[in-house]
C-alpha cells in the first residue's frame, strides 16, 4: 500500500529568520525515522543555527492533524555536531546546543504549524571563511542516541567578497542618486571563493514624523534590490564582477512602498548595503524550488543530506550598516516626479 511522507520543513535563514513550508513525497517503503534539516553557515555571523525537524508518514491521518503538535515536529533527543576541516585535514568539532529560537528573537512565523516553540540547534562560535590559500569545509552530523538514526551532510565555506562600488569597503562615501531617469549606478566587487551567485540589496530607512506631534515617529525600511542571482565567473573566486543599475529603481522603491499622507513628513535617514554570496548547492536548491511555470507542476527533489532531507550549505553576507545619503539624494526625492508627493523634507 502506497503511503505518503510529509516533510515538515523550515526554510533557510536568508537575512532575516526562518520560515516553514511542507513538501510531499510518495514512498512505498515501510516507515523509517528521518530528519528534515536546514542550515546555511555564514562566517560573518557570531553564531550559526540549524533547524532539524521530523519527517513522518501516517496511513490514517493527514499531515495537518499533527501540524499544531510540537512533539510531532521535533525530536526529543539528538546529538548534533559540526566538524571543521582546513585544507582537507580535521581541525575541530563543534557541539551544537538545542535552544528555543523564540527566546532570542528568532521567532517562527505563525501558520498551520506549531509556533509556541521554535527549536533550533546553535553553534555559538563563528566559522571561518575560505580564502586564497585556505579552504574550510564543515561536516554536519545528526544522530538520535536512542535509535542510532544518523544523517550527515557537508559544505565548503564561502569566502569574502570585496565591494568597490557603489561604496568602497576601504572608503565609504555618502551615496549620490540624482533625479535623472537615465542615470545609472555601477556595482563592482571581487568575487569570494566558492560563491556561485550574488544578490545586492540596499535597505532604505525612512523616518515618518507626525506633523502635529513630532514625538510620534515611525521608522520604515524598504528594500531596493540592485540585482539578484548573478552567477560568478567560477567557484575559484577573485574574479572582478560589474553590474550596471538604473537608479530609477530607487525612486520606484520609495513610490511603491510608501503612501501619500498629508499628516506626516518624511526623511531619508540612511541605508544598509548587503551583498549575499551563496554556495553552489544553495543555488541549486533555490533553482529546483522555483515556482512552477506552465502545466507541469511536478518538481524534482533536491537534498544534500545523506539519510535525510533538506539543505546544509554556506553563504557569505557582506553587510554595511547605517550609511548616509548625500545631500543631493535627499533633494532628489523631494523633486522627483515619482516621490515629490510623499512628503520628503531635507534635514
Amino acid at each position: 500500500m502506497q503511503k505518503t511522507i510529509w516533510l515538515l520543513m523550515g526554510a533557510l535563514f536568508l537575512v532575516i529568520g526562518i520560515s516553514s513550508c511542507d513538501n510531499e513525497l510518495d514512498v512505498s517503503a515501510d516507515w523509517k525515522e528521518i530528519a528534515v534539516i536546514y542550515g546555511a553557515l555564514n562566517p560573518t555571523d557570531a553564531s550559526q543555527y540549524i533547524r532539524i525537524q521530523r519527517a513522518y508518514l501516517d496511513e490514517k491521518s493527514g499531515a495537518l492533524s499533527f501540524s499544531q503538535i510540537a512533539d510531532s515536529l521535533y525530536f526529543d533527543t539528538l546529538d548534533v555536531t559540526v566538524d571543521e576541516f582546513h585544507n582537507g585535514a580535521y581541525s575541530k568539532t563543534f557541539v551544537l546546543n538545542k535552544i528555543d529560537g523564540n527566546t532570542i528573537g528568532l521567532s517562527k512565523d505563525s501558520g498551520v504549524f506549531a509556533s509556541d516553540v521554535n527549536y533550533l540547534y546553535e553553534l555559538d562560535e563563528p566559522i571561518k571563511a575560505s580564502s586564497f590559500f585556505n579552504n574550510y569545509s564543515y561536516v554536519l552530523t545528526v544522530q538520535n542516541p536512542n535509535t542510532d538514526y544518523l544523517a550527515i551532510s557537508n559544505t565548503i565555506s564561502v569566502g569574502n567578497a570585496e565591494i568597490t562600488s557603489p561604496i568602497n569597503h576601504n572608503l565609504i562615501l555618502e551615496l549620490q542618486i540624482p533625479n535623472d531617469t537615465n542615470n545609472v549606478m555601477v556595482a563592482k566587487y571581487q568575487e569570494g571563493k566558492f560563491a556561485r551567485t550574488y544578490d545586492m540589496v540596499i535597505s532604505v530607512h525612512v523616518l515618518e514624523v507626525n506633523k502635529l506631534d513630532t514625538t510620534q515617529t515611525v521608522l520604515k525600511t524598504l528594500d531596493w534590490k540592485l540585482f539578484g542571482n548573478l552567477r560568478t565567473a567560477s567557484l575559484n573566486g577573485f574574479a572582478k564582477a560589474t553590474r550596471v543599475i538604473n537608479t530609477r529603481g530607487f525612486f520606484y522603491t520609495l513610490q511603491n512602498g510608501l503612501e501619500e499622507n498629508d499628516d506626516i513628513y518624511r526623511r531619508l535617514v540612511g541605508y544598509d548595503l548587503r551583498l549575499y554570496g551563496i554556495a553552489d548547492e544553495f543555488y541549486t536548491y533555490i533553482n529546483v524550488n522555483k515556482p512552477s511555470i506552465g502545466i507541469i507542476q511536478k518538481k524534482p527533489e533536491y537534498t544534500n543530506i545523506s539519510n535525510g532531507f533538506g539543505l546544509f550549505s554556506s553563504r557569505y553576507i557582506n553587510a554595511y550598516r547605517n550609511l548616509k545619503f548625500h545631500a543631493s539624494t535627499r533633494s532628489a526625492v523631494m523633486l522627483s516626479n515619482d516621490t515629490k508627493n510623499l512628503g520628503f523634507v531635507s534635514y
